[in-house]
């Protein structure tokens, strides 16, 4: 009868293998380990210098289709709104388009919400121009300006394909100046 060490097994040939002792790291439990410490401070470091939201008042969505569709027209979409639904789907437009809409949100008297789009195919990419405002009438405005691209990246035999958009926003926000009535002490 042979002696074994007390952390080692055989194997199915009979040679000796050495086991690792309890709690022991192997090299690649050490990789692990290393990675998620890595990715810890990565984490840790994205919080500590993460810039706060400049986020709108309100997200205004545009078009009567996609507004009733909720989220779900973000596969559906196919006109002139898909700048803001999902800029990829103007590489498929095929005609130019112009969308108007309108709303008082919540039945607001004063707050309004309005957007212009248009969008064509030229140079082999959809484009899209736009314009939102939302505000409260004497009081607060946003604006919003998108230019959306789209063009298709890949295309198969089977009529299937691949495409990529981008929209770039400019906005701006503005309270209207409130004036102070004479003889007020502050």
């Amino acid at each position: 009868m042979s002696q074994r060490a007390p952390n080692a097994h055989a194997s199915h040939r009979g040679e000796r293998i050495a086991a690792t002792p309890r709690g022991a790291r192997t090299p690649a439990s050490h990789r692990a380990a290393h990675a998620v410490a890595a990715l810890a401070a990565w984490c840790v470091a994205l919080m500590l210098f993460a810039r706060p939201a400049a986020a709108y008042f309100d997200d205004v969505a545009t078009g009567a289709r996609g507004i009733s569709m909720g989220d779900a027209s973000i596969a559906l979409v196919s006109d002139a709104s898909a700048y803001y639904w999902n800029p990829a789907a103007l590489a498929d437009t095929r005609r130019p388009e112009l969308l108007i809409d309108y709303a008082r949100p919540y039945a607001v008297p004063d707050l309004s919400a309005s957007a212009i789009a248009g969008s064509a195919h030229r140079f082999g990419t959809g484009w899209g121009l736009a314009w939102h405002h939302y505000g409260i009438a004497n009081v607060y405005s946003e604006d919003q300006f998108c230019l959306s691209a789209a063009r298709t990246v890949l295309e198969s035999r089977t009529g299937h394909h691949v495409l990529a958009g981008a929209t770039f926003k400019l906005g701006r926000m503005a309270f209207q100046p409130f004036d102070v009535p004479a003889g007020t002490i502050d």
